[in-house]
């Protein structure tokens, strides 16, 4: 059972509802003198790719109001665990305007982290802030998405292609805990196990599809294929 450190200042939402989680929490104030000090530890990993490496303030910038930190330890931490603290993953979380609402990002991996780790993280994180939904931003071949999709009620694509730095073909994708929706689509077989298709035609045949005002959520395909099904919610 993992333990997970919350970085948020005492007056967030962040911190509120972490406290109240059944999840193993340890709460540090990033404006806490003792506190600080154990912040060291919780950098994110950033050896393995110094081009994109996240700026080492990060930690302290995204955990002041309104936002949080989140990190994953390799167990549960002892109820009076102090620093140092060595996290298998970290991610950065920053509230949107409405209540329950939440973009998560900068997720970093420790080199031991397993295949899992990336979603059991958001997973959780989602519960750590009692997310109603999150947005998150994540290459299509990220074995992580499909993974999500399987544990998540509800996967919707809001945009199809994200230019971002590292040249992948991205998606900004909407997680739901619990989806309201009743109507489950139709499967796209155009558009579905994306990776056997010529990437750039689905990608833009989705872009097309969401301007016009069709709402597309992804489901993973049954066994460990890590190949993804798209259905449509027509407007």
């Amino acid at each position: 059972m993992h333990s997970y450190v919350v970085i948020a200042s005492p007056e967030s939402n962040a911190c509120r509802t972490a406290r109240t989680s059944k999840r193993h929490v340890i709460l540090l104030d990033p404006l806490r003198a003792p506190d600080a000090e154990s912040l060291t530890a919780l950098q994110p990993p950033t050896d393995a790719d110094s081009e994109h490496a996240m700026p080492r303030w990060a930690v302290y910038d995204c955990a002041e109001v309104p936002g949080a930190v989140i990190a994953m330890l390799r167990e549960r931490a002892p109820d009076d665990a102090i620093a140092p603290f060595n996290p298998l993953a970290v991610i950065l979380a920053a509230p949107h305007a409405e209540p329950g609402d939440w973009h998560l990002f900068g997720l970093n991996l420790h080199a031991d982290a397993g295949e899992r780790t990336a979603a059991e993280l958001i997973e959780a994180s989602l519960d750590l802030l009692n997310a109603y939904q999150a947005t998150l931003v994540i290459p299509w071949c990220d074995p992580t998405l499909p993974r999500l999709c399987a544990r998540l009620s509800s996967v919707e694509v809001l945009c199809a292609h994200v230019a971002l730095h590292n040249g992948q073909p991205q998606a900004c994708v909407q997680l739901r805990r619990h989806s309201k929706l009743h109507d489950p689509g139709l499967v796209r077989p155009d558009l579905s196990l994306l990776r056997e298709h010529d990437e750039a035609i689905a990608l833009d045949r989705m872009r097309d599809l969401i301007e016009g005002g069709s709402r597309l959520f992804l489901e993973a395909e049954q066994g460990e294929s890590g190949r993804l099904i798209v259905r449509e919610v027509a407007p």
